[in-house]
Protein backbone atom coordinates (compact mmCIF):
# COMPACT_ATOMS: atom_id res chain seq x y z
CA UNK A 1 0.00 0.00 0.00
CA UNK A 2 1.36 3.34 -1.11
CA UNK A 3 1.64 6.72 0.95
CA UNK A 4 -1.41 8.15 -1.30
CA UNK A 5 -3.79 5.13 -1.37
CA UNK A 6 -3.21 4.57 2.67
CA UNK A 7 -4.10 8.81 3.37
CA UNK A 8 -6.77 8.45 0.93
CA UNK A 9 -8.66 5.36 2.43
CA UNK A 10 -8.46 7.03 5.79
CA UNK A 11 -9.75 10.29 4.42
CA UNK A 12 -12.94 9.01 3.69
CA UNK A 13 -13.23 8.72 7.14
CA UNK A 14 -13.96 12.74 7.21
CA UNK A 15 -15.88 12.60 4.13
CA UNK A 16 -19.03 13.88 6.19
CA UNK A 17 -17.72 17.08 7.05
CA UNK A 18 -16.98 17.77 3.68
CA UNK A 19 -20.92 17.44 3.18
CA UNK A 20 -21.81 18.78 6.01
CA UNK A 21 -19.50 22.35 4.45
CA UNK A 22 -21.36 21.77 1.12
CA UNK A 23 -24.51 21.22 2.69
CA UNK A 24 -24.23 25.11 4.29
CA UNK A 25 -24.36 26.11 0.47
CA UNK A 26 -27.71 27.48 -1.44
CA UNK A 27 -28.84 25.07 -3.96
CA UNK A 28 -27.02 25.88 -7.39
CA UNK A 29 -28.26 24.50 -10.78
CA UNK A 30 -24.78 23.45 -12.86
CA UNK A 31 -22.30 25.05 -10.38
CA UNK A 32 -18.82 25.88 -11.42
CA UNK A 33 -16.73 24.64 -9.04
CA UNK A 34 -12.93 25.14 -8.91
CA UNK A 35 -11.04 22.53 -6.52
CA UNK A 36 -7.18 24.03 -5.39
CA UNK A 37 -5.24 21.46 -4.34
CA UNK A 38 -7.27 18.09 -4.96
CA UNK A 39 -5.10 15.42 -4.42
CA UNK A 40 -6.16 12.39 -4.99
CA UNK A 41 -9.72 13.85 -5.41
CA UNK A 42 -11.43 12.32 -2.47
CA UNK A 43 -13.49 15.47 -1.95
CA UNK A 44 -13.43 16.35 -5.46
CA UNK A 45 -15.60 12.67 -6.25
CA UNK A 46 -17.65 13.83 -3.24
CA UNK A 47 -18.37 16.91 -4.88
CA UNK A 48 -19.52 15.71 -7.76
CA UNK A 49 -22.03 13.49 -6.16
CA UNK A 50 -23.71 16.10 -3.99
CA UNK A 51 -24.37 18.24 -7.28
CA UNK A 52 -24.78 18.13 -10.77
CA UNK A 53 -22.26 21.13 -12.01
CA UNK A 54 -19.02 21.33 -13.44
CA UNK A 55 -15.60 20.80 -11.27
CA UNK A 56 -12.43 21.73 -12.45
CA UNK A 57 -9.72 20.03 -9.68
CA UNK A 58 -6.26 21.56 -9.59
CA UNK A 59 -2.74 20.24 -7.81
CA UNK A 60 0.73 20.13 -8.50
CA UNK A 61 1.35 16.50 -7.87
CA UNK A 62 1.28 13.79 -10.62
CA UNK A 63 0.99 11.05 -9.31
CA UNK A 64 -1.91 12.44 -7.23
CA UNK A 65 -3.24 13.59 -10.49
CA UNK A 66 -2.68 10.59 -12.46
CA UNK A 67 -4.79 8.38 -9.31
CA UNK A 68 -7.84 11.34 -9.99
CA UNK A 69 -8.04 10.76 -13.09
CA UNK A 70 -8.47 7.62 -13.06
CA UNK A 71 -10.90 8.12 -10.58
CA UNK A 72 -13.12 10.09 -12.67
CA UNK A 73 -12.77 7.41 -15.77
CA UNK A 74 -14.01 4.76 -13.69
CA UNK A 75 -16.74 6.59 -12.06
CA UNK A 76 -17.61 7.93 -15.41
CA UNK A 77 -17.22 11.20 -14.76
CA UNK A 78 -14.57 12.88 -16.91
CA UNK A 79 -17.76 14.90 -18.65
CA UNK A 80 -18.11 17.01 -15.05
CA UNK A 81 -14.71 16.84 -13.53
CA UNK A 82 -11.59 18.41 -15.47
CA UNK A 83 -8.19 17.54 -13.86
CA UNK A 84 -5.23 19.62 -14.53
CA UNK A 85 -1.85 20.55 -13.32
CA UNK A 86 -1.50 24.07 -11.96
CA UNK A 87 0.52 25.12 -9.16
CA UNK A 88 -1.07 27.23 -5.75
CA UNK A 89 1.32 29.99 -6.67
CA UNK A 90 0.56 30.86 -10.10
CA UNK A 91 -3.35 30.64 -10.56
CA UNK A 92 -2.87 33.65 -13.18
CA UNK A 93 -3.27 30.62 -15.82
CA UNK A 94 -7.12 30.50 -14.41
CA UNK A 95 -8.96 32.63 -16.38
CA UNK A 96 -12.78 31.68 -15.38
CA UNK A 97 -14.87 32.88 -12.56
CA UNK A 98 -16.39 29.92 -10.84
CA UNK A 99 -19.40 29.98 -8.39
CA UNK A 100 -17.68 27.80 -5.65
CA UNK A 101 -13.67 27.64 -5.07
CA UNK A 102 -13.43 24.55 -2.62
CA UNK A 103 -9.94 23.97 -0.28
CA UNK A 104 -9.87 21.61 1.65
CA UNK A 105 -6.47 21.07 3.70
CA UNK A 106 -4.43 23.67 0.86
CA UNK A 107 -4.27 27.18 1.73
CA UNK A 108 -1.28 26.50 4.32
CA UNK A 109 0.77 25.92 1.11
CA UNK A 110 0.66 29.59 0.18
CA UNK A 111 -0.65 30.86 3.19
CA UNK A 112 -4.33 31.71 4.66
CA UNK A 113 -4.08 35.83 4.07
CA UNK A 114 -2.45 35.25 0.72
CA UNK A 115 -5.16 32.84 -0.48
CA UNK A 116 -7.94 34.13 0.84
CA UNK A 117 -7.08 38.15 -0.86
CA UNK A 118 -6.21 36.45 -4.48
CA UNK A 119 -8.29 33.38 -4.91
CA UNK A 120 -11.50 36.15 -4.65
CA UNK A 121 -10.61 36.64 -7.98
CA UNK A 122 -11.45 33.28 -8.96
CA UNK A 123 -15.01 33.93 -7.80
CA UNK A 124 -18.25 35.07 -9.91
CA UNK A 125 -20.24 37.89 -8.07
CA UNK A 126 -21.94 36.43 -5.05
CA UNK A 127 -19.64 33.26 -5.55
CA UNK A 128 -18.72 31.21 -2.34
CA UNK A 129 -15.42 29.99 -0.89
CA UNK A 130 -15.13 27.46 1.54
CA UNK A 131 -11.46 26.67 2.98
CA UNK A 132 -10.63 23.85 5.25
CA UNK A 133 -8.01 24.78 7.52
CA UNK A 134 -6.11 24.41 11.30
CA UNK A 135 -8.18 25.21 14.22
CA UNK A 136 -5.22 27.71 14.89
CA UNK A 137 -5.36 31.68 15.31
CA UNK A 138 -9.75 31.50 14.44
CA UNK A 139 -10.13 34.93 15.92
CA UNK A 140 -7.05 36.10 13.22
CA UNK A 141 -8.57 34.53 10.46
CA UNK A 142 -12.03 36.08 10.97
CA UNK A 143 -10.94 39.62 10.77
CA UNK A 144 -8.70 38.48 7.24
CA UNK A 145 -12.29 37.04 5.47
CA UNK A 146 -13.60 40.35 6.99
CA UNK A 147 -10.98 42.13 5.88
CA UNK A 148 -10.80 40.69 2.37
CA UNK A 149 -14.64 41.41 1.46
CA UNK A 150 -16.58 37.81 2.53
CA UNK A 151 -19.27 37.14 4.25
CA UNK A 152 -19.21 34.66 6.59
CA UNK A 153 -21.46 31.82 6.18
CA UNK A 154 -20.50 29.67 8.60
CA UNK A 155 -18.37 27.44 10.17
CA UNK A 156 -17.49 23.50 10.56
CA UNK A 157 -14.97 22.46 13.44
CA UNK A 158 -13.17 18.86 13.31
CA UNK A 159 -12.10 18.56 17.37
CA UNK A 160 -8.79 17.20 17.68
CA UNK A 161 -10.51 14.01 18.90
CA UNK A 162 -12.08 13.39 15.84
CA UNK A 163 -9.29 13.40 13.81
CA UNK A 164 -7.33 11.22 16.47
CA UNK A 165 -10.02 8.44 16.28
CA UNK A 166 -11.09 8.55 12.59
CA UNK A 167 -7.69 9.28 11.20
CA UNK A 168 -4.80 8.95 13.39
CA UNK A 169 -5.10 6.13 15.64
CA UNK A 170 -6.93 4.11 12.12
CA UNK A 171 -3.21 4.96 10.75
CA UNK A 172 -1.11 4.12 13.84
CA UNK A 173 -2.86 0.53 13.13
CA UNK A 174 -2.37 0.56 9.37
CA UNK A 175 1.75 1.12 10.29
CA UNK A 176 1.54 -1.61 12.70
CA UNK A 177 0.41 -4.20 9.95
CA UNK A 178 1.38 -2.67 6.28
CA UNK A 179 4.90 -2.25 5.21
CA UNK A 180 5.45 1.02 3.64
CA UNK A 181 8.88 2.61 2.16
CA UNK A 182 11.40 3.96 4.93
CA UNK A 183 11.04 7.54 3.91
CA UNK A 184 7.25 7.08 3.62
CA UNK A 185 6.75 5.71 7.00
CA UNK A 186 8.98 8.11 8.81
CA UNK A 187 7.04 10.94 6.85
CA UNK A 188 4.05 9.52 8.45
CA UNK A 189 5.13 8.53 12.25
CA UNK A 190 6.69 12.76 12.11
CA UNK A 191 3.10 14.09 10.99
CA UNK A 192 1.66 11.89 13.53
CA UNK A 193 4.22 13.07 16.56
CA UNK A 194 3.29 16.47 15.08
CA UNK A 195 -0.55 15.99 15.65
CA UNK A 196 -0.25 14.27 18.98
CA UNK A 197 2.25 17.42 20.22
CA UNK A 198 -0.01 20.25 18.92
CA UNK A 199 -3.42 18.81 19.61
CA UNK A 200 -4.41 19.98 16.18
CA UNK A 201 -8.13 20.16 15.21
CA UNK A 202 -9.44 21.84 12.24
CA UNK A 203 -12.60 24.41 10.59
CA UNK A 204 -14.13 24.38 7.76
CA UNK A 205 -14.34 28.61 6.74
CA UNK A 206 -17.63 29.01 4.83
CA UNK A 207 -17.80 32.66 3.19
CA UNK A 208 -19.32 34.62 0.18
CA UNK A 209 -18.13 36.77 -1.79
CA UNK A 210 -19.80 40.65 -1.17
CA UNK A 211 -20.81 42.04 -4.15
CA UNK A 212 -19.80 46.21 -4.05
CA UNK A 213 -22.52 48.36 -3.57
CA UNK A 214 -22.04 51.75 -4.93
CA UNK A 215 -24.11 54.81 -3.41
Amino acid sequence: MSHQDLRDKLRVNLLEFTRAAFKMLPKMDNPTILDIGCGSGIQTIELAKMCNGHITAIDIDIPALVALRKRVKDLGLSDRISVKQASMHDLNRVSDTFDIVWAEGSIYVVGFERGIRDWKKLLSKDGFLVVHDEDAEIEQKLEIIKKHGYRLKGQIKIPHEDWEERYYKPLLGVLSKKKLAPAEENKLRKEIDAFKRTRMGSVFFIMQNKARRFF
